[in-house]
């Protein structure tokens, strides 16, 4: 009896143990901790924002050095490309980047529609 209880003892911190390992693996490798990002890289998702606005309402890109350029986008093979290097220059987080442009396209479709 006293064996089977000891055992019965020594099972419950090991699965105590591997429920503990399970979670922290759980939020190290799966959870996204995200903090104020707008915050945190402001350099990057300025140049985005801007690039955004007059991309969208001139037909113009932004240059590398976040001056204006009189170009036009050729293609929007090149606009993705652009955001794609502003996302790993930055370190952007992609999902927020989404989030601004289609902020970007409502306010573009809002001033055509009221103007």
């Amino acid at each position: 009896g006293g064996a089977a209880a000891a055992a019965a003892a020594d099972d419950t911190p090991v699965d105590f143990v591997h429920k503990k390992l399970k979670k922290m693996n759980t939020d190290m490798y799966y959870r996204q901790h995200k903090f104020n990002l707008l915050a945190e890289e402001s350099e990057g998702y300025a140049k985005l924002l801007s690039f955004f606005v007059v991309g969208i309402s001139e037909g113009g890109t932004v240059g590398k050095d976040g001056e204006d350029d009189d170009g036009e986008v050729s293609s929007s093979k090149e606009a993705r490309k652009y955001v794609r290097e502003l996302i790993g220059a930055f370190d952007l987080d992609p999902n927020r980047v989404l989030d601004l442009a289609l902020d970007a396209l409502e306010w573009e479709l809002n001033e055509i529609i009221l103007s």
